[in-house]
Protein backbone atom coordinates (compact mmCIF):
# COMPACT_ATOMS: atom_id res chain seq x y z
CA UNK A 1 0.00 0.00 0.00
CA UNK A 2 3.04 2.17 0.10
CA UNK A 3 3.41 2.33 -3.02
CA UNK A 4 -0.12 3.17 -3.82
CA UNK A 5 -0.38 6.19 -1.51
CA UNK A 6 2.91 7.26 -3.03
CA UNK A 7 0.97 7.42 -6.15
CA UNK A 8 -1.76 8.89 -5.26
CA UNK A 9 0.44 11.57 -3.40
CA UNK A 10 1.70 12.52 -7.05
CA UNK A 11 -2.18 13.07 -8.01
CA UNK A 12 -2.54 9.61 -9.73
CA UNK A 13 -5.84 8.01 -8.99
CA UNK A 14 -4.92 4.53 -10.60
CA UNK A 15 -3.95 1.20 -9.13
CA UNK A 16 -0.20 0.24 -8.82
CA UNK A 17 1.41 -3.27 -8.96
CA UNK A 18 4.14 -5.12 -8.91
CA UNK A 19 6.24 -2.43 -6.84
CA UNK A 20 10.08 -2.89 -6.74
CA UNK A 21 13.03 -0.84 -5.17
CA UNK A 22 16.90 -0.60 -5.51
CA UNK A 23 18.35 -1.40 -2.25
CA UNK A 24 19.23 2.30 -1.04
CA UNK A 25 21.78 0.89 1.56
CA UNK A 26 24.57 0.49 -1.99
CA UNK A 27 25.25 4.33 -2.26
CA UNK A 28 26.99 3.82 -5.24
CA UNK A 29 24.23 3.46 -7.42
CA UNK A 30 20.87 5.97 -7.93
CA UNK A 31 17.62 4.05 -6.26
CA UNK A 32 15.45 3.21 -8.50
CA UNK A 33 11.59 2.46 -7.51
CA UNK A 34 9.57 0.74 -10.26
CA UNK A 35 6.14 0.02 -10.09
CA UNK A 36 2.98 -0.89 -12.66
CA UNK A 37 0.40 2.20 -12.28
CA UNK A 38 -3.08 1.35 -14.36
CA UNK A 39 -6.03 2.89 -14.82
CA UNK A 40 -9.07 3.64 -17.67
CA UNK A 41 -9.99 6.58 -19.28
CA UNK A 42 -7.25 9.03 -17.13
CA UNK A 43 -6.94 12.61 -18.54
CA UNK A 44 -10.13 13.56 -20.59
CA UNK A 45 -10.37 10.85 -22.34
CA UNK A 46 -14.08 11.23 -23.29
CA UNK A 47 -13.09 14.24 -25.29
CA UNK A 48 -9.41 11.95 -26.59
CA UNK A 49 -7.66 14.36 -25.04
CA UNK A 50 -4.38 13.26 -22.98
CA UNK A 51 -1.88 14.17 -20.98
CA UNK A 52 1.93 13.18 -19.60
CA UNK A 53 2.65 11.52 -16.56
CA UNK A 54 5.79 13.85 -15.16
CA UNK A 55 7.23 13.73 -11.46
CA UNK A 56 6.68 16.78 -9.32
CA UNK A 57 8.68 19.55 -9.47
CA UNK A 58 10.12 20.55 -6.49
CA UNK A 59 10.63 24.47 -6.77
CA UNK A 60 9.16 27.30 -4.98
CA UNK A 61 6.49 29.03 -5.77
CA UNK A 62 5.86 32.64 -5.33
CA UNK A 63 2.61 34.56 -4.09
CA UNK A 64 2.32 37.90 -5.99
CA UNK A 65 0.28 39.60 -3.29
CA UNK A 66 2.88 38.41 -0.66
CA UNK A 67 6.42 38.47 -2.68
CA UNK A 68 9.35 38.01 -0.59
CA UNK A 69 11.19 41.25 0.09
CA UNK A 70 14.24 39.68 2.31
CA UNK A 71 15.14 36.50 2.08
CA UNK A 72 16.29 35.01 -1.67
CA UNK A 73 13.85 32.22 -3.63
CA UNK A 74 15.53 29.12 -2.60
CA UNK A 75 16.35 26.50 -5.55
CA UNK A 76 18.44 24.00 -4.00
CA UNK A 77 22.02 22.77 -5.32
CA UNK A 78 22.45 23.30 -9.36
CA UNK A 79 21.81 20.08 -10.96
CA UNK A 80 19.90 18.72 -14.21
CA UNK A 81 16.22 17.33 -13.80
CA UNK A 82 15.68 15.08 -17.21
CA UNK A 83 12.55 13.28 -17.57
CA UNK A 84 10.79 10.77 -20.20
CA UNK A 85 7.27 10.17 -21.07
CA UNK A 86 6.71 7.16 -23.94
CA UNK A 87 3.17 6.85 -24.79
CA UNK A 88 2.11 4.23 -27.35
CA UNK A 89 -1.00 5.49 -29.24
CA UNK A 90 -4.03 3.95 -30.20
CA UNK A 91 -4.16 2.26 -33.54
CA UNK A 92 -6.48 4.29 -36.04
CA UNK A 93 -4.96 7.57 -34.18
CA UNK A 94 -2.60 10.55 -34.55
CA UNK A 95 -1.90 13.75 -31.88
CA UNK A 96 -2.02 17.13 -32.41
CA UNK A 97 1.18 18.54 -30.67
CA UNK A 98 1.59 20.95 -28.46
CA UNK A 99 4.22 23.89 -29.13
CA UNK A 100 7.85 23.01 -27.88
CA UNK A 101 8.71 25.41 -24.35
CA UNK A 102 12.56 26.51 -24.27
CA UNK A 103 12.50 29.35 -21.25
CA UNK A 104 16.43 30.51 -20.65
CA UNK A 105 17.14 32.45 -17.18
CA UNK A 106 20.64 33.20 -15.40
CA UNK A 107 19.43 31.07 -12.54
CA UNK A 108 17.48 27.98 -14.02
CA UNK A 109 16.38 26.62 -17.75
CA UNK A 110 13.21 24.66 -18.98
CA UNK A 111 13.34 22.94 -21.88
CA UNK A 112 9.82 20.39 -22.78
CA UNK A 113 9.50 19.11 -26.33
CA UNK A 114 7.32 16.73 -27.93
CA UNK A 115 7.39 14.54 -30.94
CA UNK A 116 5.86 10.86 -32.81
CA UNK A 117 7.86 8.39 -34.29
CA UNK A 118 5.25 5.80 -36.04
CA UNK A 119 2.57 5.28 -33.08
CA UNK A 120 4.93 6.35 -30.05
CA UNK A 121 4.68 9.61 -28.23
CA UNK A 122 7.53 10.85 -26.57
CA UNK A 123 7.84 13.81 -24.08
CA UNK A 124 10.84 15.26 -22.80
CA UNK A 125 11.56 17.47 -19.72
CA UNK A 126 14.60 18.91 -18.99
CA UNK A 127 15.18 21.24 -15.83
CA UNK A 128 18.67 22.71 -15.20
CA UNK A 129 18.98 24.50 -11.99
CA UNK A 130 22.16 27.07 -12.87
CA UNK A 131 22.19 28.97 -8.98
CA UNK A 132 21.23 27.93 -5.37
CA UNK A 133 18.85 30.57 -5.04
CA UNK A 134 17.56 33.96 -6.40
CA UNK A 135 17.30 37.14 -4.92
CA UNK A 136 14.23 38.13 -3.39
CA UNK A 137 14.55 41.45 -5.50
CA UNK A 138 14.11 39.50 -8.77
CA UNK A 139 10.92 38.08 -8.07
CA UNK A 140 9.02 38.76 -10.70
CA UNK A 141 11.68 37.53 -13.19
CA UNK A 142 11.70 34.37 -11.35
CA UNK A 143 7.75 34.13 -11.60
CA UNK A 144 7.73 34.71 -14.66
CA UNK A 145 9.89 32.21 -15.57
CA UNK A 146 7.73 29.46 -13.74
CA UNK A 147 4.61 30.77 -15.51
CA UNK A 148 6.06 30.52 -18.39
CA UNK A 149 7.85 26.61 -17.76
CA UNK A 150 5.25 24.88 -15.94
CA UNK A 151 2.82 26.96 -13.65
CA UNK A 152 -0.61 26.06 -15.88
CA UNK A 153 0.46 22.39 -15.77
CA UNK A 154 0.65 19.87 -18.40
CA UNK A 155 -1.28 20.86 -21.53
CA UNK A 156 -3.75 18.41 -22.96
CA UNK A 157 -2.72 16.72 -26.15
CA UNK A 158 -5.44 15.68 -28.19
CA UNK A 159 -5.83 12.73 -30.00
CA UNK A 160 -6.87 12.61 -34.22
CA UNK A 161 -8.56 10.35 -35.71
CA UNK A 162 -6.03 8.82 -38.73
CA UNK A 163 -9.33 7.04 -39.97
CA UNK A 164 -11.03 8.57 -42.86
CA UNK A 165 -14.12 6.90 -42.01
CA UNK A 166 -14.04 7.30 -38.48
CA UNK A 167 -16.79 9.65 -36.67
CA UNK A 168 -15.66 10.89 -33.32
CA UNK A 169 -18.25 11.48 -30.96
CA UNK A 170 -18.94 13.29 -27.64
CA UNK A 171 -20.92 10.86 -25.20
CA UNK A 172 -23.73 12.31 -23.36
CA UNK A 173 -22.63 11.80 -20.07
CA UNK A 174 -19.24 13.58 -20.95
CA UNK A 175 -17.84 16.33 -18.84
CA UNK A 176 -18.35 19.85 -20.84
CA UNK A 177 -15.29 22.07 -21.91
CA UNK A 178 -15.03 24.55 -18.88
CA UNK A 179 -15.79 21.44 -16.33
CA UNK A 180 -12.79 19.75 -18.05
CA UNK A 181 -10.48 22.42 -17.83
CA UNK A 182 -11.31 23.02 -13.93
CA UNK A 183 -10.81 19.26 -13.68
CA UNK A 184 -7.46 19.73 -15.30
CA UNK A 185 -6.47 22.46 -13.33
CA UNK A 186 -7.63 20.75 -9.72
CA UNK A 187 -5.80 17.71 -10.56
CA UNK A 188 -2.35 19.76 -11.20
CA UNK A 189 -2.47 21.91 -7.78
CA UNK A 190 -3.13 18.46 -6.19
CA UNK A 191 0.13 17.35 -7.72
CA UNK A 192 1.74 20.83 -6.64
CA UNK A 193 0.35 20.46 -2.84
CA UNK A 194 -2.36 23.49 -3.20
CA UNK A 195 -4.89 21.37 -1.21
CA UNK A 196 -6.79 24.25 -0.38
CA UNK A 197 -7.27 25.34 -4.22
CA UNK A 198 -7.94 22.17 -5.51
CA UNK A 199 -10.66 22.33 -3.05
CA UNK A 200 -11.92 25.32 -4.55
CA UNK A 201 -11.43 24.60 -8.11
CA UNK A 202 -13.71 21.03 -7.30
CA UNK A 203 -15.91 23.00 -5.66
CA UNK A 204 -16.75 24.97 -8.60
CA UNK A 205 -16.83 21.58 -11.02
CA UNK A 206 -19.69 20.46 -8.33
CA UNK A 207 -21.93 23.39 -9.31
CA UNK A 208 -21.33 22.58 -12.85
CA UNK A 209 -21.71 19.53 -12.89
CA UNK A 210 -23.07 17.82 -9.62
CA UNK A 211 -23.09 13.88 -11.21
CA UNK A 212 -20.04 13.48 -12.67
CA UNK A 213 -18.04 11.20 -11.78
CA UNK A 214 -14.75 13.15 -12.82
CA UNK A 215 -15.93 14.96 -10.02
CA UNK A 216 -15.46 11.98 -7.18
CA UNK A 217 -12.83 11.12 -8.89
CA UNK A 218 -10.47 14.44 -8.33
CA UNK A 219 -12.03 14.53 -5.09
CA UNK A 220 -10.60 10.96 -3.87
CA UNK A 221 -6.92 11.85 -4.19
CA UNK A 222 -7.38 15.22 -2.84
CA UNK A 223 -8.88 13.42 0.16
CA UNK A 224 -6.59 10.35 0.23
CA UNK A 225 -3.76 12.85 0.68
CA UNK A 226 -5.61 15.27 3.88
CA UNK A 227 -5.60 12.13 5.65
CA UNK A 228 -9.40 11.46 5.56
CA UNK A 229 -9.50 8.43 4.63
CA UNK A 230 -13.54 7.86 5.51
CA UNK A 231 -14.67 11.09 3.37
CA UNK A 232 -12.23 8.89 0.52
CA UNK A 233 -14.87 6.03 1.39
CA UNK A 234 -18.03 8.12 1.40
CA UNK A 235 -16.49 9.19 -1.82
CA UNK A 236 -15.88 5.85 -3.48
CA UNK A 237 -19.14 4.75 -2.55
CA UNK A 238 -20.27 7.56 -4.66
CA UNK A 239 -18.18 6.78 -7.73
CA UNK A 240 -19.56 2.98 -7.20
CA UNK A 241 -23.01 3.84 -7.68
CA UNK A 242 -22.12 5.40 -11.16
CA UNK A 243 -22.17 3.53 -14.23
CA UNK A 244 -18.95 4.39 -15.30
CA UNK A 245 -17.43 2.83 -12.59
CA UNK A 246 -14.13 0.85 -13.62
CA UNK A 247 -12.95 -2.37 -12.52
CA UNK A 248 -9.78 -0.81 -10.81
CA UNK A 249 -12.53 1.76 -9.29
CA UNK A 250 -13.75 -1.42 -7.35
CA UNK A 251 -10.90 -2.88 -6.84
CA UNK A 252 -9.05 0.62 -4.97
CA UNK A 253 -12.71 0.39 -3.30
CA UNK A 254 -12.31 -3.01 -1.76
CA UNK A 255 -8.87 -1.59 -0.31
CA UNK A 256 -10.20 1.26 0.86
CA UNK A 257 -13.13 -0.64 2.67
CA UNK A 258 -10.91 -2.89 4.11
CA UNK A 259 -8.33 -0.71 5.50
CA UNK A 260 -11.31 1.07 7.85
CA UNK A 261 -12.64 -1.90 8.97
CA UNK A 262 -15.68 -2.06 6.67
CA UNK A 263 -15.25 -5.46 5.97
CA UNK A 264 -19.09 -5.26 5.51
CA UNK A 265 -18.75 -3.11 2.22
CA UNK A 266 -15.35 -4.78 1.04
CA UNK A 267 -16.56 -8.33 1.42
CA UNK A 268 -18.84 -8.29 -2.10
CA UNK A 269 -15.82 -6.86 -3.78
CA UNK A 270 -13.31 -8.87 -2.62
CA UNK A 271 -15.50 -12.01 -4.15
CA UNK A 272 -16.11 -10.26 -7.59
CA UNK A 273 -12.09 -10.17 -7.40
CA UNK A 274 -11.38 -13.67 -6.39
CA UNK A 275 -13.73 -15.16 -8.82
CA UNK A 276 -10.97 -13.74 -11.84
CA UNK A 277 -7.70 -13.73 -9.43
CA UNK A 278 -8.00 -16.93 -7.81
CA UNK A 279 -4.01 -17.89 -7.03
CA UNK A 280 -3.66 -14.35 -5.37
CA UNK A 281 -3.00 -14.91 -1.99
CA UNK A 282 -3.04 -11.11 -0.68
CA UNK A 283 -7.06 -11.46 -2.00
CA UNK A 284 -7.63 -14.54 -0.28
CA UNK A 285 -6.19 -13.21 3.14
CA UNK A 286 -8.20 -10.17 2.51
CA UNK A 287 -11.62 -11.96 1.50
CA UNK A 288 -11.26 -14.65 4.55
CA UNK A 289 -10.61 -12.05 7.16
CA UNK A 290 -13.54 -9.65 5.86
CA UNK A 291 -15.92 -13.45 5.97
CA UNK A 292 -14.17 -14.31 9.79
CA UNK A 293 -14.95 -10.36 11.06
CA UNK A 294 -18.44 -10.29 9.72
CA UNK A 295 -19.38 -12.94 12.17
CA UNK A 296 -18.97 -16.07 9.05
CA UNK A 297 -16.38 -17.41 11.09
CA UNK A 298 -16.93 -21.46 9.73
CA UNK A 299 -16.34 -19.63 6.47
CA UNK A 300 -13.65 -17.74 7.08
CA UNK A 301 -11.62 -20.07 8.67
CA UNK A 302 -12.33 -22.94 5.90
CA UNK A 303 -11.23 -20.18 3.41
CA UNK A 304 -7.56 -19.77 5.53
CA UNK A 305 -7.00 -23.31 6.17
CA UNK A 306 -5.62 -24.03 2.30
CA UNK A 307 -4.04 -20.55 2.24
CA UNK A 308 -2.20 -21.66 5.40
CA UNK A 309 -1.07 -25.42 4.01
CA UNK A 310 0.33 -23.58 0.61
CA UNK A 311 1.52 -20.37 0.90
CA UNK A 312 5.24 -19.68 1.45
CA UNK A 313 4.90 -16.44 2.04
CA UNK A 314 5.64 -15.82 6.39
CA UNK A 315 3.90 -12.86 6.43
CA UNK A 316 0.85 -14.51 4.78
CA UNK A 317 0.84 -17.47 7.18
CA UNK A 318 1.09 -15.16 10.15
CA UNK A 319 -1.54 -13.24 9.52
CA UNK A 320 -3.52 -15.65 8.58
CA UNK A 321 -2.51 -17.67 11.55
CA UNK A 322 -3.63 -14.72 13.86
CA UNK A 323 -6.84 -14.07 12.70
CA UNK A 324 -7.13 -18.07 13.51
CA UNK A 325 -6.33 -17.05 17.00
CA UNK A 326 -8.43 -14.14 17.37
CA UNK A 327 -11.54 -16.31 16.47
CA UNK A 328 -10.68 -19.31 18.73
CA UNK A 329 -10.71 -21.88 16.04
CA UNK A 330 -8.41 -24.36 14.09
CA UNK A 331 -5.97 -23.41 16.75
CA UNK A 332 -3.97 -26.52 16.01
CA UNK A 333 -3.53 -26.02 12.28
CA UNK A 334 -2.64 -22.26 13.33
CA UNK A 335 0.16 -22.76 15.94
CA UNK A 336 1.78 -25.22 13.67
CA UNK A 337 2.40 -22.55 10.59
CA UNK A 338 3.02 -20.19 13.06
CA UNK A 339 5.86 -22.38 14.60
CA UNK A 340 6.97 -23.44 11.15
CA UNK A 341 7.60 -19.20 10.13
CA UNK A 342 9.15 -18.78 13.80
CA UNK A 343 12.08 -21.96 12.74
CA UNK A 344 12.74 -20.06 9.26
CA UNK A 345 12.92 -16.71 10.53
CA UNK A 346 14.94 -17.99 13.58
CA UNK A 347 17.51 -20.14 10.95
CA UNK A 348 17.41 -17.23 8.75
CA UNK A 349 18.76 -15.05 11.90
CA UNK A 350 22.03 -16.92 12.69
CA UNK A 351 23.45 -14.99 9.83
CA UNK A 352 22.81 -11.66 10.55
CA UNK A 353 25.98 -9.82 11.41
CA UNK A 354 26.64 -5.90 12.99
CA UNK A 355 27.99 -5.08 9.72
CA UNK A 356 25.17 -5.94 7.44
CA UNK A 357 22.02 -4.26 9.62
CA UNK A 358 20.12 -3.71 6.05
CA UNK A 359 16.57 -2.66 5.92
CA UNK A 360 15.14 -6.11 4.73
CA UNK A 361 16.74 -7.68 7.23
CA UNK A 362 14.89 -5.55 10.22
CA UNK A 363 11.69 -6.29 8.50
CA UNK A 364 12.57 -10.02 8.65
CA UNK A 365 13.73 -9.15 12.09
CA UNK A 366 10.11 -6.95 12.82
CA UNK A 367 8.16 -10.44 11.03
CA UNK A 368 10.12 -12.14 13.65
CA UNK A 369 8.74 -10.11 16.45
CA UNK A 370 5.68 -10.13 15.13
CA UNK A 371 5.36 -13.74 14.89
CA UNK A 372 6.38 -14.29 18.70
CA UNK A 373 3.35 -12.74 19.54
CA UNK A 374 0.94 -14.78 17.61
CA UNK A 375 2.72 -18.06 18.45
CA UNK A 376 2.16 -16.67 21.97
CA UNK A 377 -1.57 -15.57 21.80
CA UNK A 378 -2.19 -18.86 20.10
CA UNK A 379 -0.88 -21.15 23.14
CA UNK A 380 -2.59 -18.78 25.44
CA UNK A 381 -5.89 -19.58 23.38
CA UNK A 382 -4.76 -23.34 23.78
CA UNK A 383 -4.96 -22.82 27.49
CA UNK A 384 -0.96 -22.81 27.65
CA UNK A 385 -0.51 -20.16 29.33
CA UNK A 386 2.79 -19.87 30.72
CA UNK A 387 4.28 -21.07 27.33
CA UNK A 388 2.58 -18.37 25.56
CA UNK A 389 3.62 -15.86 27.98
CA UNK A 390 7.49 -16.57 26.85
CA UNK A 391 6.67 -15.60 23.54
CA UNK A 392 4.31 -12.59 23.95
CA UNK A 393 6.59 -11.16 26.57
CA UNK A 394 10.07 -11.20 23.96
CA UNK A 395 7.65 -9.70 21.83
CA UNK A 396 6.50 -6.87 24.08
CA UNK A 397 10.16 -6.13 25.01
CA UNK A 398 11.46 -5.61 21.37
CA UNK A 399 7.82 -4.23 19.95
CA UNK A 400 5.82 -2.57 22.59
CA UNK A 401 2.31 -1.75 20.82
CA UNK A 402 -1.34 -1.61 21.57
CA UNK A 403 -1.61 -5.60 20.29
CA UNK A 404 1.35 -6.87 22.03
CA UNK A 405 0.18 -4.89 25.21
CA UNK A 406 -3.27 -6.23 25.28
CA UNK A 407 -2.11 -9.78 25.11
CA UNK A 408 0.70 -9.27 27.96
CA UNK A 409 -1.80 -7.66 29.87
CA UNK A 410 -4.06 -10.13 29.61
CA UNK A 411 -1.76 -12.91 30.20
CA UNK A 412 -0.92 -11.35 33.36
CA UNK A 413 -4.57 -10.96 34.67
CA UNK A 414 -5.09 -14.57 33.88
CA UNK A 415 -2.19 -15.32 36.00
CA UNK A 416 -3.05 -13.24 38.96
CA UNK A 417 -0.58 -10.51 38.27
CA UNK A 418 -3.31 -7.55 38.42
CA UNK A 419 -1.04 -4.40 38.98
CA UNK A 420 1.56 -6.03 36.70
CA UNK A 421 -1.47 -6.04 33.84
CA UNK A 422 -2.19 -2.09 35.04
CA UNK A 423 1.08 -1.08 33.98
CA UNK A 424 0.94 -2.83 30.96
CA UNK A 425 -1.78 -1.55 29.44
CA UNK A 426 -0.72 2.07 31.13
CA UNK A 427 2.30 1.82 28.99
CA UNK A 428 1.33 0.56 25.84
CA UNK A 429 -1.41 3.76 26.11
CA UNK A 430 1.79 5.80 25.68
CA UNK A 431 2.35 4.09 22.56
CA UNK A 432 0.27 5.77 20.23
CA UNK A 433 1.54 9.02 18.77
CA UNK A 434 -0.22 12.68 19.94
CA UNK A 435 -3.49 12.47 17.56
CA UNK A 436 -3.03 15.97 16.49
CA UNK A 437 0.16 14.59 14.81
CA UNK A 438 -0.94 11.03 13.53
CA UNK A 439 -4.35 10.35 12.43
CA UNK A 440 -5.25 6.96 14.36
CA UNK A 441 -6.30 4.14 12.23
CA UNK A 442 -8.92 1.99 12.77
CA UNK A 443 -6.68 -0.69 14.55
CA UNK A 444 -5.33 2.02 16.53
CA UNK A 445 -8.39 3.26 18.01
CA UNK A 446 -9.75 -0.25 18.28
CA UNK A 447 -6.67 -1.05 20.42
CA UNK A 448 -7.05 1.91 22.68
CA UNK A 449 -10.69 1.26 23.02
CA UNK A 450 -9.56 -2.14 24.56
CA UNK A 451 -6.90 -0.68 26.51
CA UNK A 452 -9.28 1.74 28.23
CA UNK A 453 -12.07 -1.13 29.12
CA UNK A 454 -8.96 -3.11 30.63
CA UNK A 455 -7.65 -0.01 32.33
CA UNK A 456 -11.29 0.29 33.68
CA UNK A 457 -12.18 -2.62 34.39
CA UNK A 458 -8.76 -3.06 36.75
CA UNK A 459 -9.66 0.24 38.54
CA UNK A 460 -13.46 -1.24 39.33
CA UNK A 461 -11.57 -4.23 40.97
CA UNK A 462 -9.49 -1.89 43.34
CA UNK A 463 -5.87 -1.83 41.22
CA UNK A 464 -4.51 1.23 41.30
CA UNK A 465 -2.79 3.06 38.21
CA UNK A 466 1.04 1.57 38.45
CA UNK A 467 2.61 4.27 35.85
CA UNK A 468 2.47 8.06 36.54
CA UNK A 469 4.15 8.64 33.23
CA UNK A 470 3.68 6.13 30.37
CA UNK A 471 6.36 7.36 28.01
CA UNK A 472 8.74 7.84 30.61
CA UNK A 473 8.04 4.32 31.43
CA UNK A 474 8.09 3.01 27.87
CA UNK A 475 11.70 4.84 27.40
CA UNK A 476 12.68 3.02 31.28
CA UNK A 477 11.71 -0.09 29.69
CA UNK A 478 13.98 0.15 26.56
CA UNK A 479 16.85 1.56 29.32
CA UNK A 480 19.55 -0.36 30.73
CA UNK A 481 21.97 0.65 33.85
CA UNK A 482 25.53 -0.44 33.10
CA UNK A 483 27.11 0.94 36.47
CA UNK A 484 29.09 4.47 37.87
CA UNK A 485 30.88 6.95 35.33
CA UNK A 486 33.99 9.07 36.32
CA UNK A 487 34.42 11.02 32.81
CA UNK A 488 33.14 13.38 30.73
CA UNK A 489 29.03 13.20 29.35
CA UNK A 490 29.13 10.95 25.74
CA UNK A 491 27.40 9.42 23.74
CA UNK A 492 28.06 6.71 20.90
CA UNK A 493 25.68 4.84 18.81
CA UNK A 494 26.08 1.03 18.59
CA UNK A 495 24.48 -1.65 16.95
CA UNK A 496 24.68 -4.76 18.57
CA UNK A 497 23.63 -9.07 18.12
CA UNK A 498 21.55 -10.24 20.72
CA UNK A 499 21.82 -13.70 21.50
CA UNK A 500 20.08 -15.44 25.06
CA UNK A 501 19.51 -12.04 26.33
CA UNK A 502 23.25 -11.63 26.41
CA UNK A 503 25.31 -8.97 23.68
CA UNK A 504 27.29 -11.08 21.09
CA UNK A 505 29.41 -8.76 18.35
CA UNK A 506 29.14 -5.21 18.50
CA UNK A 507 30.50 -2.56 16.75
CA UNK A 508 29.89 1.33 16.70
CA UNK A 509 27.73 2.57 14.13
CA UNK A 510 29.35 5.57 12.93
CA UNK A 511 33.67 3.94 13.23
CA UNK A 512 34.85 7.55 13.36
CA UNK A 513 32.69 8.96 16.19
CA UNK A 514 34.60 9.66 19.53
CA UNK A 515 34.21 6.07 21.44
CA UNK A 516 34.23 5.94 25.41
CA UNK A 517 37.02 4.04 26.79
CA UNK A 518 35.64 1.25 28.15
CA UNK A 519 32.75 1.06 27.00
CA UNK A 520 32.39 -2.31 24.93
CA UNK A 521 33.12 -4.04 28.12
CA UNK A 522 30.45 -2.17 29.78
CA UNK A 523 28.08 -2.74 27.41
CA UNK A 524 28.38 -6.80 27.28
CA UNK A 525 27.36 -6.82 31.00
CA UNK A 526 24.03 -4.95 30.14
CA UNK A 527 21.14 -6.76 31.49
CA UNK A 528 18.40 -7.89 29.20
CA UNK A 529 15.10 -9.54 30.69
CA UNK A 530 13.38 -12.02 27.66
CA UNK A 531 14.17 -10.19 25.04
CA UNK A 532 14.17 -13.27 23.50
CA UNK A 533 12.24 -16.45 24.31
CA UNK A 534 13.76 -19.11 26.60
CA UNK A 535 14.92 -21.73 24.71
CA UNK A 536 15.38 -19.79 21.13
CA UNK A 537 18.30 -19.55 19.42
CA UNK A 538 17.20 -16.06 17.57
CA UNK A 539 19.53 -13.52 17.60
CA UNK A 540 18.25 -9.81 16.90
CA UNK A 541 20.41 -6.97 15.38
CA UNK A 542 19.90 -4.27 17.58
CA UNK A 543 20.87 -0.29 17.88
CA UNK A 544 21.05 1.71 20.99
CA UNK A 545 23.34 4.16 22.36
CA UNK A 546 25.43 4.30 25.39
CA UNK A 547 25.20 7.26 27.30
CA UNK A 548 27.32 8.56 30.03
CA UNK A 549 26.38 11.02 31.51
CA UNK A 550 26.68 12.88 35.53
CA UNK A 551 28.39 9.79 37.72
CA UNK A 552 26.39 6.69 35.31
CA UNK A 553 26.40 5.06 31.84
CA UNK A 554 23.08 3.39 30.20
CA UNK A 555 22.02 1.88 27.31
CA UNK A 556 19.22 2.65 25.59
CA UNK A 557 17.78 0.45 22.69
CA UNK A 558 15.94 2.20 19.87
CA UNK A 559 12.75 1.20 19.48
CA UNK A 560 11.80 -0.47 15.85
Amino acid sequence: MEIQRISQGYGFGGTTSNPDATRPEITSDPIKITYDYEREKTGDWENHRIVPLFPLIFLPTVDEKKPPKKFPIQLGEPRVETSFTTIKLPAGWGADLPAAVHQKTSFANFDKTYKIEGDTLTIERKIQILTKDVPAANWKDYKKWCDASFSDGEPFISLISTETDKKTSTTSDSVNARSANLLRQAYEQIQRGEMNAAEQTLNQVQQIDPNSIWYYRALLPLQSMRGKQEEAADTMRHILKMKDVTEIEKKAAAQIFYSLGHYDEALPLLEAQIATEPENEKLQLELATSQMRTGAVTTGSKSLLPLLAKSSDENTINNAAYELALANVELGTAEKATRGVVDTLTTESNSWVVSASTKGQQMRQSLLVATWDTLGWILYREGRIEEGENYVRASWNNQQGGESGLHLGEIEEKLGHKAAAMGIYQIAMGTFPPETLVKPSVQMKEQKSKLEEHIAALKKQGIAPQVQNPPVALQKLMTMPLGPWKGRNSMVEYTFVLQQDKIGDLQQSDPEATAITGGNAMLRKATFNHWIPNGSEARLLLKGTLNCHGAVCELVVHRH
